[in-house]
C-alpha cells in the first residue's frame, strides 16, 4: 500500500477533528456576531524574544471594543507559544492583562477556544483545568479546548496544521528542534530578525490542502497556521491582496486627519506587498491553487506577530470582513530622500481591509 501523502492526512485530520469538534446549530447569520483570532503565539513577555509582546497593548484594545459590541470570541490555536517557551512563563505574564480581557468572554458564555500546534498542550482536559481556566474564571463553567468548530451548516474552522508533516505528525521532533533553535537565536539576533512561518513553500503547501478540503466538501473554511492572511473574494481580487480600490473609496469619504493618515498607510502597505509578489500574483505562480473562482471558501485569519498590528476576521450580521488592527506607533511619509514623523497614533485603529457578503458567499458553495 503506498504511503499517504500529506495531502491526504490533512484531508483525514480535518475530517477526525470536525467529528470531534463542537457545532454550533443556533448559529444565526442575521444576528450573530464572531471574532476570530490565530496565532497570539504568547510568549515568555521577553522584549527580546517574545514576538507577540509588541502588540499586547493591541490585542487587549481590541478584545475590550469586541467584548462592548457583543462579539463572540474564537481563539483559533497558537495562543499561546508552548514550542519556543514554557507555558507557565506565558500564562503568568498575560495574567493580568489579556487574560483578564478573555475572561470576560468566558464569564459571559461567548468564548471558544481552538488548539493549534504550538499550543498542543490543551488537548488534554487535566491541563486546562489546571492551567488554563482558573486564569480566565474562578465560576464553575466548563472550558473545553477544541480540535474544530462549526458554525451552522457550511462554516468550519480549524487551527490549519491539521496533516502537516513538521507541526502534526512529527510535531515533537519539530517542538525540540524550536525550542533548542529559538533560544540560540534570539539568545544572539534578537526577534526582530525572526519571522515565524517564514517558508513560502510551507505556507502554499498548507494554503493549497486546506482549500481543496473546503471545496471538496462544499464548506467554507476558517483557518490560521500559515500566518499570512487570505480573503478569497467574489469581486475577483487577486488571494493575498486585499481591495486597495475599497480603502481608497473609504480615504475619499475620510474626513477626520488621523483616520485618513492610518488608511493611508494601509494602502502603501498593500501597493508594496503587491510589487513584491507582482509576478507570482500576475503569473498565478503563488495563488493559482487559489485564484478567486465562483465560490470562495477558504479564508486565513493571519497571526497576532506582524511588527504593525494583528489582523483578525470579523463574521458580522450577514459579513465576513478581513480587518487589521494597527498598533500605536509614528506613522512616517517619504519626503524627499528622507522619512519623516507625521503623527503618532496614541490608540490602535481598526482598518477594515475587505468585506463581503457572506450569505452570497455561502449561496454559492
Amino acid at each position: 500500500m503506498a504511503a499517504k501523502t500529506e495531502r491526504d492526512l490533512t484531508f483525514e485530520r480535518i475530517d477526525e477533528d470536525l467529528k470531534k469538534g463542537h457545532s454550533i446549530t443556533e448559529f444565526n447569520i442575521e444576528n450573530d456576531r464572531y471574532v476570530f483570532f490565530s496565532d497570539i503565539h504568547k510568549g515568555s513577555g521577553n522584549k527580546k524574544s517574545d514576538a507577540f509582546v509588541q502588540n499586547e497593548t493591541t490585542f487587549c484594545f481590541a478584545l475590550n471594543k469586541y467584548f462592548d459590541d457583543n462579539f463572540t470570541l474564537v481563539q483559533v490555536g497558537d495562543i499561546e507559544e508552548c514550542w519556543g517557551f514554557k507555558v507557565k512563563k506565558a500564562l503568568k505574564r498575560y495574567k493580568d492583562t489579556v487574560f483578564h480581557y478573555e475572561g470576560k468572554f468566558f464569564n459571559a458564555k461567548r468564548y471558544y477556544r481552538i488548539f493549534g500546534n504550538h499550543d498542543f498542550k490543551w488537548r488534554k482536559p487535566k491541563k486546562v483545568d489546571k492551567l488554563l481556566k482558573p486564569l480566565l474564571s474562578d465560576k464553575n463553567i466548563e472550558l473545553k479546548v477544541l480540535p474544530a468548530l462549526q458554525l451552522g451548516e457550511k462554516i468550519v474552522v480549524v487551527h490549519g496544521h491539521q496533516g502537516s508533516f513538521e507541526s502534526d505528525q512529527f510535531w515533537k521532533v519539530s517542538k525540540g528542534f524550536v525550542r533548542f533553535w529559538t533560544s540560540i537565536w534570539f539568545r544572539t539576533f534578537g526577534r526582530k530578525k525572526y519571522r515565524a512561518s517564514k517558508n513560502a513553500q510551507v505556507r502554499k503547501k498548507r494554503d493549497k490542502y486546506l482549500r481543496e478540503w473546503a471545496e471538496k466538501n462544499n464548506r467554507l473554511l476558517i483557518a490560521g497556521h500559515t500566518h499570512g492572511y487570505l480573503f478569497e473574494s467574489t469581486s475577483k481580487i487577486p488571494s493575498k491582496i486585499p481591495d486597495i480600490e475599497k480603502l481608497e473609496e473609504k480615504l475619499e469619504k475620510t474626513t477626520g486627519k488621523l483616520e485618513k493618515l492610518v488608511l493611508e498607510e494601509q494602502i502603501e502597505k498593500i501597493k508594496n506587498l503587491s510589487e513584491k509578489y507582482k509576478d507570482e500574483i500576475i503569473g498565478l505562480k503563488y495563488t493559482s491553487h487559489l485564484k478567486n473562482v465562483e465560490a470562495p471558501c477558504y479564508f486565513n485569519i493571519g497571526a497576532g506577530v506582524y511588527t504593525d498590528g494583528i489582523t483578525c476576521i470579523e463574521i458580522d450580521k450577514g459579513e465576513i470582513r478581513l480587518v487589521m488592527w494597527v498598533s500605536s506607533h509614528f506613522i512616517h511619509r517619504k519626503v524627499g530622500k528622507k522619512l519623516k514623523s507625521l503623527i503618532f497614533v496614541d490608540k490602535p485603529q481598526r482598518v477594515e481591509i475587505i468585506s463581503e457578503d457572506l450569505k452570497e458567499i455561502l449561496k454559492k458553495i
